[in-house]
This record gives C-alpha cells, sequence and structure tokens, in this order.
C-alpha cells in the first residue's frame, strides 16, 4: 500500500482527514491486482489516554464497495498506544478485527 493523505484539526482534541491509497494484491493463482481506496474520516481525543476514530471509504482493489471502519485507541504512555478496530465492507458482506500498537510522532 502507497497513499498520501491530509490532516486538518478543528480544535485541540478534534480532527478530519482525508487520503487516497493505492493498493497491490497478489493472489494465490499468480495474478496481481490493483485499485485505490479513497477516504475521509474524523478523530477525537477524549483526554490524554483515550481516543476514536471513524472513517468511510471507497475501495476499488478485486471489486468495488464501501468500507465503514471505527476504531479505539488507549494510550500506553505518550508514544505508545493500543488499538481496536473494525472494519466493516457494504457489498462484500465482510467483516475484519484488527488489533495493533500504534507509535506516535507528536503528543
Amino acid at each position: 500500500v502507497i497513499g498520501l493523505g491530509v490532516h486538518y484539526p478543528f480544535n485541540a482534541k478534534t480532527s478530519i482527514f482525508a487520503g487516497s491509497d493505492h493498493n497491490k494484491l497478489e493472489l494465490q493463482n499468480g495474478s496481481t491486482e490493483r485499485g485505490w481506496y479513497h477516504h475521509i474520516g474524523l478523530r477525537h481525543e477524549f483526554n490524554d489516554k483515550w481516543q476514536i476514530g471513524l472513517e468511510i471509504g471507497e475501495s476499488d482493489v478485486l471489486f468495488r464497495d464501501t468500507a465503514s471502519l471505527i476504531e479505539g485507541i488507549y494510550k500506553v504512555t505518550q508514544q505508545v498506544g493500543l488499538s481496536a478496530t473494525l472494519r466493516d465492507y457494504d457489498d462484500l458482506d465482510l467483516t475484519e478485527y484488527e488489533v495493533g500498537v500504534r507509535w506516535f510522532f507528536r503528543d
């Protein structure tokens, strides 16, 4: 995945972001699929520890579909956080669950 995005803070706690990612998938049958994912979202920090993100996007890799995402992040320290994400695809009727570790470059 290679992407580019913009981020605009409304205030110290809430921001909006938008971006486009170019995806390349190598399938088991040996073929390669390429396509775009365009998205827009909102992120809000409730306090120094908790933040939530909401996103909606349009994917055009293998199939064209709308994806929605909700994500919660708990900051263990100022630089490290734990995340849990729920991503749902509309037409594909697929839901993905993700957990991860985040590194924050700013506080």
